[in-house]
This record gives C-alpha cells, structure tokens and sequence, in this order.
C-alpha cells in the first residue's frame, strides 16, 4: 500500500471491523475470519509509519472482538489479535502490555495442538524481545513458550528447538 492512502486504509479496517461487530455472522464465521486479518494487518502497518500510539485503540478494538468469538477459525482469531498485541506493546516499549497478552495467550492454549502452534510463536517472540533488549518480555515468551511445549510430543519440542538454534 502506498503511503498517501494511509487514510484510506485506516477506514477501511474501521469499516471492516464495524461490519463484524453489527452485522449477523454466516455458517461459516466469514466475519471472523475477516476480523482476524485486519488484526493481522493493521499493527504492522501503522508501526510502519511510525503510528504506533494511533494503532493502539485500533488493536483494543480487535481484541475485545476476538476476545467475543475466541473460538473462531481453531482460536486463530484470538490468537492472531494477541500476538499482534505482543507486538505493538514491544513497539511502545510497553512490556507489562506484552506480558500481560502472552499470559493470555498461555492460558488460552488449552489443547496440545494451540499449545503447539503458540508455543513455537513465542519462541520467535523471545527472540524479538531480547533483540529489541525487552528482557522482561522476552524471559516471559521464552518460560512461556517452554510450559507449552511441554504439553507437546517430544518430536515436536525437539523439531521447534532444533530449529530455533539454527538462527
């Protein structure tokens, strides 16, 4: 996207969370699913121009939303508002923000195939906070990550460790 339709693109992802707010869900949770993207985007894209306050009351937004329909797309939905809540918080410098959302994430990983797939998430998020000196946050994601993983086969911990090493 272009920097002069930043505008344009920060209503759009207003419209589209509004929409998935008011209007009836389908069989499928299509509104769910668009839901999640816009979390997927929008943080990436206002930290990219430097908006990182501005895309704080957008991301409140979206979570409280995930938050309603948690369930949505395997908690994918949920999953994605978090981290990318994770994310904006190592962008304010806002470690209890971060750590407070990876305690919820932990939580919310009540089967071994969420705990898999958020566990080898914040092991990456270790590694972004420790580079960003966000140790607190990153000792967080890090024991985190480990309590989770423990729920998984030995295959997979060895697998998400042995690749993690490599970097």
């Amino acid at each position: 996207m272009e920097d002069r339709d930043f505008a344009g693109a920060e209503e759009a992802y207003r419209a589209a969370l509004h929409i998935c707010r008011t209007e009836t869900e389908d069989d499928k949770g299509n509104l769910a699913d668009q839901g999640c993207n816009c979390a997927f985007l929008i943080r990436p894209f206002l930290c990219n121009h430097k908006m990182s306050e501005e895309a704080r009351p957008l991301l409140v937004e979206c979570e409280e939303y995930a938050r309603q329909h948690k369930d949505s797309e395997e908690g994918e939905f949920l999953q994605a508002a978090l981290e990318a809540g994770v994310h904006l918080s190592l962008e304010l410098s806002d470690e209890d923000g971060a750590i407070l959302r990876i305690k919820e994430l932990e939580q919310f990983a009540t089967t071994s195939r969420l705990a898999y797939r958020i566990g080898g998430n914040l092991v990456n998020v270790a590694n972004q906070a420790s580079h960003r000196k966000a140790h607190r946050t990153a000792l967080a994601a890090a024991e985190a990550s480990i309590r989770l993983l423990q729920r998984c086969d030995d295959w997979v911990v060895t697998e998400l460790f042995g690749r993690c090493a490599l970097h």
